[in-house]
């Protein structure tokens, strides 16, 4: 990933993903995740966050308990339960079907 930032421009080092290590992985299993049946559906949030504070110098907390999938806290922004419906946050414009034909390309 610092490569692949580097070959962009950014300065970037290993200091945050060091840091951050457990909360990373975590968020990027939470990108991957669904769980339809129960109305939990992957989210880039948290991978966003993360690398907010390391492109931007934000200063996210980067908590692991908020990537939960039942985590709830009313003043919490950084809550996976969006108060809005789903189909606002991280959907595709496409068809099942057509999602599966870009895995394959």
């Amino acid at each position: 990933m610092i490569k692949y930032m580097k070959t962009f421009g950014f300065k970037v080092n290993n200091d945050a993903f060091e840091k951050n290590s457990w909360h990373f992985r975590n968020a990027l299993v939470r990108a991957n995740y669904n769980d339809l049946q129960n109305g939990i559906h992957a989210t880039t949030k948290f991978l966003e966050l993360f690398f907010s504070n390391l492109i931007l110098g934000t200063e996210y907390e980067l908590r692991n308990r908020y990537m939960h999938v039942d985590y709830a806290e009313a003043e919490n922004l950084q809550s996976v339960n969006p108060k809005s419906p789903k189909s606002q946050f991280d959907t595709l414009e496409c068809t099942y079907s057509q999602s599966r034909w870009k895995e394959i390309w």
